[in-house]
């Protein structure tokens, strides 16, 4: 039973860590604009970085994207 629930812990780890880098890749997108349409000049995609989010009460790894430009909305 305890190897059930690990294997469970870590799948929801897994899902959860995806849905917050999907979430930080759409606000990205809402900010900057989608590829090669930016929506303003002064504000562009810039790489992306190692982050981590809290999920369970625990730290799990995630890709956060980032952002360059004048400074909107405290976003960046």
């Amino acid at each position: 039973m305890q190897k059930e629930k690990q294997g469970l812990d870590s799948v929801m780890d897994e899902i959860g860590s995806m849905v917050a880098e999907a979430i930080m890749y759409i606000e990205r997108e809402e900010i900057a604009g989608p590829d090669y349409r930016p929506l303003k000049p002064d504000i562009y995609k810039w790489a992306r970085g190692a982050g981590s989010v809290r999920i369970r009460d625990e730290v799990v790894k995630v890709e956060h994207p980032r952002i360059r430009g004048r400074q909107e909305r405290g976003f960046i």
